[in-house]
């Protein structure tokens, strides 16, 4: 059918286009990756990670809440009610107990090299991936760290991390 062909062929041209500006970008330093916590489901041990819906139920039996709310207000109600120690020694605990080990993903989007890689991810997969393989970027999850920042290809933790102790969620 022409109409199929036609459509598919806009679809590729697009694709091209899209190749040409992340090469443009790479090439003039300014190519940035951004990374969503569904990314770490492709570490090869992603079944170890803990599901939302378990960290929002554990949080909801500790304030004694029977009804569903927004996860972050449920987060924010027990950093409330608990303090920020207890708080982030709760989120810790789910997540120190698990080694990510990053997938063929993590390592591609490193030999990539892009200038940026934002992530909103808590955990240190990406990390890994870079000690793995041998990459250097300045890991930023502080303003700190930002201002200390000494090479120019930086990981950004939008939503901090464990070591910081500035992880958001709520």
């Amino acid at each position: 059918d022409g109409e199929y062909i036609k459509k598919n062929l806009r679809f590729v041209i697009l694709i091209e286009e899209d190749i040409k500006h992340i090469i443009k970008a790479k090439n003039e330093n300014r190519l940035a990756f951004f990374i969503g916590a569904g990314f770490s489901k492709n570490c090869r041990n992603a079944d170890e990670l803990p599901l939302w819906k378990d960290i929002q139920k554990d949080l909801k039996h500790g304030l004694g809440m029977k009804k569903d709310q927004e996860p972050t207000k449920i987060a924010q109600l027990y950093y409330l009610e608990y303090g920020e120690h207890n708080y982030y020694n709760k989120l810790k605990a789910y997540f120190e107990k698990v080694e990510l080990v990053p997938s063929s993903e993590h390592k591609l989007i490193l030999e990539i090299k892009p200038q940026y890689i934002i992530t909103t991810n808590w955990d240190n997969a990406i990390e890994n991936a870079m000690k793995e393989n041998n990459f250097f970027y300045d890991i930023v999850a502080s303003d700190k760290d930002l201002v200390n920042s000494k090479i120019q290809k930086k990981l950004i933790k939008m939503h901090g991390d464990f070591k910081h102790h500035n992880v958001v969620f709520k």
